[in-house]
């Protein structure tokens, strides 16, 4: 096979980057990605939130967002998080290295970032932030600490996109509120992750290093007219009958 000309090259570096873009600006649109505190207080949530007030009182929040909510972020997240996706983070910051690398401040910046992409649901089980360790009449050997990475990797691939009986017995021992708990902080920080690197990606586009279609980051990415007839009388909605167009 032929070597990929240098145009071929940064026509495909920056076709990743539009799919990152489009897919980075519907998960800007989430509610869960709305309140920037509440979302940066969800990455280390552990038993709680605490939320802060102009007078300088504080609250701690036990309350843990709507399963919905998060559900749904996650679905949004999920593939800048799968190797095999296009816009795998991995891919994205390898795009963006090949526009930005001779600039030595982005190029820090992109190093760091990755650094913190690395600590999302480790392969070995690594804690992101805590691990649990369950008391009772049982020998500490035979019940091992666990961790929050491993809790939300039992919640993603038991609870939520799949039902694997492995990824299930991995956080048996707990209940599904703690594994959605530990999937709660592990999808804040993709999400925060992403809208980090929709920064750099835009910055590089601004100092003229990158340049990505007007559309990437213009056309809106939300049906908002099908949205916005969601609840509305049917007398409004087009509507089908079994002989034909009504």
């Amino acid at each position: 096979m032929a070597a990929l000309s240098p145009d071929e090259i940064a026509a495909g570096k920056t076709a990743t980057l539009v799919a990152f873009v489009q897919r980075a600006r519907r998960i800007q649109t989430h509610s869960l990605t709305q309140d920037q505190d509440a979302l940066c207080a969800l990455k280390y949530m552990i038993g709680g939130m605490i939320s802060a007030h102009p007078d300088g009182t504080v609250t701690e929040i036990k309350a843990l967002p709507p399963q919905e909510m998060v559900e749904s972020a996650a679905a949004l997240v999920r593939p800048v998080l799968l190797n095999q996706d296009d816009v795998h983070w991995g891919k994205v910051l390898k795009a963006l290295e090949y526009f930005v690398h001779e600039h030595a401040g982005l190029m820090a910046d992109v190093k760091n970032l990755r650094g913190e992409w690395q600590k999302i649901m480790p392969k070995d089980g690594k804690p992101l932030g805590y691990s649990l360790m369950l008391v009772g009449p049982v020998d500490p050997k035979d019940s091992p600490p666990l961790t929050d990475s491993t809790m939300a990797e039992s919640w993603f691939y038991g609870d939520l996109v799949h039902a694997k009986r492995e990824s299930q017995a991995k956080a048996a021992r707990v209940g599904i509120t703690e594994r959605y708990r530990a999937a709660v902080s592990t999808v804040a920080n993709a999400v925060w992750l992403t809208m980090t690197t929709l920064v750099l990606v835009n910055v590089a586009q601004k100092l003229g290093l990158v340049s990505l279609p007007k559309e990437a980051l213009t056309v809106g990415v939300v049906p908002e007219r099908l949205s916005a007839l969601w609840g509305q009388p049917d007398a409004i909605l087009p509507r089908s009958r079994p002989d034909g167009p009504a």
